[in-house]
């Protein structure tokens, strides 16, 4: 289909730069409504003290933490993941977080 189409370099040239700019700007979007998510939850949850809140955020970024995951892995859990005690979650790039946004 495409190769009936008889575009020149410089249209797909800007067709290129009019696409990655439209993406770029979606990107921005869910990353800046994810943070003002994130900024909320730290806000009720927390407050303004600023130990709990360090030690969420060095959880909350763990491969297998709530930023990442609708149901992570337990705070508690400090082994591996070869290891056979690893609670294996499911569900990746599915937090509330991110589903506030994508909608």
């Amino acid at each position: 289909m495409l190769s009936s189409i008889s575009l020149s370099i410089y249209d797909l040239a800007y067709l290129t730069a009019q696409a990655y700019d439209r993406l770029t700007e979606k990107r921005s979007k869910i990353a800046n409504e994810a943070k003002k998510a994130v900024d909320e939850y730290i806000r009720t949850a927390f407050g303004t003290d600023p130990t709990p809140i360090a030690k969420w955020c060095r959880y909350a970024k763990r491969p297998n933490g709530p930023l990442f995951w609708e149901d992570p892995t337990l705070e508690e859990c400090k082994v591996e993941r070869e290891h056979a005690d690893y609670i294996v979650r499911r569900y990746c790039l599915a937090c509330s977080f991110l589903f506030r946004n994508v909608s």
